[in-house]
């Protein structure tokens, strides 16, 4: 066992090199940037290596292509490659950022090194460039971090600036309504929803996030009440999201009849543009309530779209991890290993787990030892 885990390890080790050795041979000058960018899934990968060599090799990158990388990589939860982009567009090319590129260099930091950093980034900002989405995003960082005082703190600039200013305060009071949720400040939320409904400053992510507060606290009846006024309420926008809220809800208190109804209802409401994120939460609770037959259906929604991607590759692992489905994790692994996705280690990362969970050591093993040989082949 202690060889097979010191191979896994060597294996999980290189392989970003390898991945790089990958990216180097496929970046032939028509490669689009982004394709380069996109297929560097190893989080040790470097993006200044990749945008480096593009400029070198004479191409051009326009600081909105810069910004449209950085969203999708913060989409896909790459958080660390997309504050690399960021760094590189405002450090190393000089880029002129907007307090839009500032407010979420803000919130890389804070997600990618911590509080601390990010703290100290804000302080080298000169007041000029500290307008409402940079403290938006100082707020947001806080709410990260459940450091309730000083999210306060920054709520109350952030309400001097909108007296002044004809500016919406929804967003930033709920982060702190969230912050407030996982804290289990249910006094001081309290508090803020009263303030915010009588000041008619609430909409669908306040409602929802009170449905959180009730699942914290287990309290299905309140949930259930609140529920039924926001079908009710022509201002509550009722989305996917709400019912997955009531479904996890069920899920905690072994209530998996009124879960199941939940999602179903969750999915009639999934916009387009949001399946990705959908399928793959209703990948996670169909999975944790022991429902294959659900499980596949809502991956062969997810495969009809453009291509999944490694999160939903991710989500579906583990669901049939959860299953003891070890036959059909290994097709879908499969799947993706030739389906000209990026490499992720966390997708094999899964599969072991799978492995191990159900004492397949012997397959562990022959897994571990083919991945090294592709690597080793790749390599040379």
């Amino acid at each position: 066992m202690n060889l097979f885990l010191k191979k896994w390890n060597l294996f999980s080790t290189c392989s970003w090199v390898v991945q790089r050795a990958m990216l180097h041979n496929s970046q032939a000058p028509s490669d689009h940037l982004f394709l380069r960018i996109s297929r560097a899934g190893h989080p040790n990968t470097p993006m200044n290596y990749i945008l480096d060599q593009w400029v070198q090799e004479g191409g051009h990158v326009r600081h909105s292509e810069l910004q449209f990388f950085i969203k999708q990589l913060r989409s896909h939860r790459r958080f660390n490659h997309a504050l690399q982009v960021l760094e590189w567009m405002g450090d190393e090319r000089k880029h002129h950022l907007t307090s839009g590129d500032i407010a979420v260099r803000l919130d890389l930091i804070a997600k990618v090194h911590g509080l601390g950093p990010s703290e100290k980034y804000f302080n080298s900002l000169s007041d000029s460039v500290k307008d409402f989405k940079v403290y938006g995003a100082l707020l947001n960082c806080y709410a990260q971090h459940n450091s309730v005082e000083k999210a306060e703190a920054t709520m109350e600039k952030l309400k001097e600036y909108a007296c002044k200013h004809t500016i919406s305060l929804v967003s930033s009071y709920n982060a702190l309504l969230k912050l407030y949720v996982r804290v289990s400040e249910f006094e001081k939320f309290d508090n803020l929803m009263r303030e915010m409904l009588s000041k008619d400053m609430y909409d669908s992510v306040s409602l929802n996030t009170r449905l959180d507060a009730y699942a914290a606290i287990k309290d299905i009846d309140g949930l259930e009440s609140l529920l039924l006024r926001m079908e009710a309420d022509s201002k509550a926008t009722i989305d996917w999201i709400t019912y997955s809220i009531a479904a996890k809800a069920y899920i905690q208190a072994g209530q998996h009849e009124k879960a199941y109804a939940m999602l179903r209802k969750s999915e009639d409401l999934i916009e387009p543009k949001r399946r990705r994120a959908a399928y793959e939460s209703l990948l996670t609770m169909y999975g944790s309530m022991g429902k294959k037959d659900d499980v596949y259906r809502i991956w062969d929604m997810c495969k009809r779209l453009n291509r999944p991607c490694n999160t939903n590759y991710i989500c579906m692992l583990t669901a049939l991890a959860r299953l003891n489905d070890v036959d059909g994790a290994e097709r879908i692994f499969e799947e993706w290993e030739f389906g000209n996705t990026c490499f992720d280690i966390r997708i094999p990362n899964v599969m072991m787990s799978a492995y191990c969970k159900n004492g397949l050591v012997e397959k562990a093993e022959a897994f571990v030892d083919r991945l090294s040989k592709s690597c080793n082949e790749i390599r040379r």
